[in-house]
């Protein structure tokens, strides 16, 4: 579960996002850095401030987010993952998904 960056002290956003970045590094590389090798980052709950906006930009993170919920707070595989953001997609019909 991720915490609101908005909702914690200052001094306590940068470890939170820290540990996010070492989080998917560990599951992508196997290897924990706090150094993105995909220097993307989406707020959870699209929670932002001017504080951790200037953050990022100093570690030349972008930020993005979605115009459609990712319902990745819920507990399901990569798999169900992938096909439910997918659907989604389609029946937005919106953003980029492979044509059968």
């Amino acid at each position: 579960m991720h915490r609101s960056l908005k909702r914690i002290r200052p001094g306590r956003t940068t470890e939170e996002i820290d540990r996010g970045i070492s989080a998917v590094e560990i599951a992508l590389h196997g290897v924990a850095t706090t150094t993105p090798t995909t220097p993307f980052f989406r707020f959870p709950g699209f929670e932002t401030t001017p504080a951790t906006l200037d953050l990022l930009q100093s570690r030349r993170i972008v930020v993005f987010g979605a115009d459609l919920w990712a319902s990745d707070w819920n507990r399901m595989t990569p798999k169900h993952e992938l096909k439910l953001i997918t659907e989604r997609l389609k029946a937005a019909r919106n953003g980029y998904y492979p044509v059968p």
